[in-house]
């Protein structure tokens, strides 16, 4: 998590999922649509509010990496309408492949409403350096 202005916020969170949980999640992170995917999604100018979403899923000789992006009140040029104003936006049309993996995200992770590990130092590393 990061807040205006300030560092990101990085947590470490312990649990455990079933066989059954992890199957389903394979399921889902092996959808043709999701597996054959190469999508970069980046905002370069300054933006007032912005949702970024990341996903790293080991491959089979690769570690597959996409990132999706909704931002608004961006500061855009200003020959275009609303440029200085900061009212130009953009949506992710592509993050809507996202949706049944943030289903599951939400039935079998945070339903379980697990608290950050204290005295932690979480790394924000990549799948292959674990």
């Amino acid at each position: 998590m990061q807040e205006y202005q300030a560092k990101i916020r990085l947590n470490v969170f312990s649990g455990s999922l079933t066989g059954t949980q992890l199957a389903e999640l394979r399921g889902l992170l092996d959808v043709a649509e999701l597996k054959n995917m190469k999508h970069m999604t980046y905002q370069k100018r300054p933006a007032e509010e912005a949702n970024y979403t990341s996903l790293m899923v080991p491959r089979e000789s690769s570690v597959q990496q996409l990132r999706f992006a909704h931002y608004f009140h961006v500061l855009a040029d200003q020959d275009k309408p609303g440029g200085f104003a900061g009212l130009q936006y953009g949506v992710d049309p592509e993050e809507k492949v996202l949706d049944p993996l943030r289903d599951w995200l939400k039935k079998n992770v945070e339903s379980q409403k697990v608290t950050p590990s204290p005295d932690t130092n979480p790394t924000n590393c990549f799948p292959d350096q674990l």
